[in-house]
């Protein structure tokens, strides 16, 4: 069976989104700082946003990106922004799922929680929770077409910079 992929005007599918601002939770200490019932289990984009401008100070302005041997240099500083800072833009078939993993203890699938380690050193994991909570913003939208999801997750990386997904070449 053959299947259509449509290409989209990525653009103008950038613009008509409508996110959702999730609530965060009173207390961070289990793996998500955010509501878990307000995040949709259906597929979509997720955007992470530092707003906070106090607890912005804590934050080290470097991390390193995952890169191959040859790149020399795989430092990416970024202090010069100040909040609001783009930290991660995604994409998944299970937006509820998926925000869980990237907060949980697994080391396999917690990307966010990793990163946030890099530029908040000597906070244990409850600490980044709880700074999660006070001070990230997570939005979440739902698109159900997966070609559409891809090339918004990459236009949305591309003209907003997320900070946490810097990769060099492999």
């Amino acid at each position: 069976m053959k299947v259509e992929v449509t290409l989209f005007d990525t653009c103008n599918e950038w613009a008509k989104l409508r996110w959702t601002t999730v609530a965060a939770r009173e207390n961070a200490g289990c793996n998500l700082p955010f509501k878990r019932v307000e995040i949709p289990k259906e597929p979509g984009l997720y955007r992470l946003t530092w707003h906070n401008k106090e607890t912005w100070k804590q934050v080290k302005k470097e991390i390193e990106a995952k890169a191959t041997k040859s790149i020399k240099n795989n430092r990416v500083a970024f202090e010069v922004l100040e909040p609001p800072v783009v930290l991660s833009i995604g994409k998944t078939t299970k937006l509820r799922n998926r925000l869980a993993q990237h907060f949980g203890n697994n080391k396999n699938n917690n990307r966010i929680l990793a990163r946030l380690r890099q530029i908040l050193p000597g906070k244990s994991d409850d600490e980044i929770r709880e700074l999660g909570r006070t001070s990230i913003t997570l939005e979440v939208v739902v698109v159900k077409c997966w070609v559409l999801r891809c090339q918004l997750e990459r236009f949305g990386a591309a003209i907003q910079h997320p900070i946490l997904d810097f990769d060099a070449e492999h």
